[in-house]
């Protein structure tokens, strides 16, 4: 806020809102509802969080915000019995009797209004508004200075807090935790389909939930697979690739492995040490201070360096949290500077037509001296006992 001379930042888009707030509401994810969080720069000035009426119940009742100042919009029954409520049902009840506005925007324009806001440099996340919303609401905040704050935010977000890293960490163990079960129950003869359901149970018995569970396998294995599962059978000599995303507590995971049933041939072997090379010359140029395009370049030379010169990809990796790409995106046109509390995902795979997919992809914390794996799956080609 301090280098963008901004006096509010106003986050619309769900993770932008969870970073401010704590807060995912799932009518904002899934059903396109407004959700607004509010963060004045001055402090003695109250956060704010404005979501629909049929959201605040649990919100309250579970605490999953940290923010007080909870403005409510539209409609949404639940009957006040006449009696004394204490504790969240008490500020249930305040907040339900509490005259409404019907309208997200206009609550959002009262809202900084009433806080000072109005006619200051307001950041606006632009990315959480639907067609003519973004120039309503412009209109509406006149004579303030709006300033498109998404990017402003991704850049906040790129550097991780202890909390964060711990989030993440754990999320990784939830998944590792799946590939894991799916590797020691895969025989000759397991499906796609049976592979992608162990994958599922395990992540959701431990809190976490599955996102395009990507395990494909012989010669279909550079497909993706991450709509419908893959009803193919393993047998010998076919690989099992995994790309595999999960989300436990707002943050998302981004996991590849590669198996071979029985011992892989010499040119999977080959193949698979191209793809580990590069992604092995991603991480060892990251640091605080090199341009991500830098690592980029590295990923693609160690790829070629180890026997395949035509390698090529678009990009070697991304920043991880709160969604699944963030920056700093790990491309030929990125030049941002990489900082020190990054969370970044580094891979470099290759796929064929009609021979498979290969594939190793790692989370990385950025340190002052370089990075720390958060990853502990072992990297090398797994191999599938038959």
């Amino acid at each position: 806020m301090d280098r963008g001379n901004l006096d509010v930042l106003v986050a619309t888009t769900p993770a932008n809102v969870t970073y401010l707030s704590d807060f995912r509401a799932t009518s904002h994810e899934h059903l396109g509802a407004f959700v607004f969080a509010v963060f004045p720069r001055d402090l003695n000035q109250i956060p704010a969080l404005i979501l629909p009426q049929g959201e605040v119940a649990d919100l309250l009742a579970l605490g999953l915000s940290w923010i007080k100042d909870i403005r409510t919009y539209g409609t949404f029954y639940i009957t006040i019995p006449n009696k004394n409520l204490t504790g969240w049902e008490a500020d249930l009840g305040h907040i339900l009797k509490a005259k409404k506005e019907n309208d997200a925007l206009t609550l959002l324009r009262n809202v900084l209004d009433e806080k000072g806001m109005i006619g200051k440099r307001i950041g606006l996340d632009e990315r959480g508004f639907h067609g003519d919303d973004y120039r309503r609401v412009v209109d509406l905040l006149k004579p303030s200075k709006i300033e498109p704050a998404y990017e402003t935010f991704r850049l906040i977000r790129q550097v991780k807090n202890e909390e964060e890293v711990q989030i993440i960490s754990e999320a990784i163990k939830i998944t590792e935790a799946g590939i894991r079960a799916v590797l020691e129950s895969a025989k000759i003869g397991t499906t796609g389909e049976q592979m992608v359901r162990t994958f599922n149970e395990v992540v959701a018995k431990q809190e976490a939930i599955s996102l395009a569970p990507s395990i494909s396998l012989g010669k279909d294995s550079y497909l993706q697979y991450n709509v419908v599962p893959s009803n193919r059978q393993l047998n010998r000599g076919d690989l099992l690739r995994f790309d595999v995303l999960c989300m436990y507590k707002s943050h998302f995971t981004d996991i590849g492995r590669t198996a071979v049933v029985g011992s892989p041939s010499a040119d999977q072997q080959r193949k698979y040490d191209v793809v580990f090379q590069g992604e092995d010359h991603a991480i060892g140029a990251i640091r605080p201070g090199v341009k991500a395009s830098d690592v980029f370049h590295k990923g693609v030379e160690g790829a070629r360096k180890a026997g395949m010169t035509n390698f090529e990809r678009h990009h070697c990796g991304h920043g991880i949290g709160l969604e699944l790409y963030e920056q700093p995106l790990i491309t030929p046109s990125n030049d941002s500077v990489i900082e020190e509390g990054a969370v970044i995902n580094v891979e470099t795979p290759f796929y064929e037509i009609s021979d498979g997919g290969y594939m190793v992809e790692d989370t990385c914390l950025v340190t002052r001296s370089g990075v720390k794996f958060l990853t502990t799956l072992g990297r090398d080609l797994y191999e599938i006992a038959i």
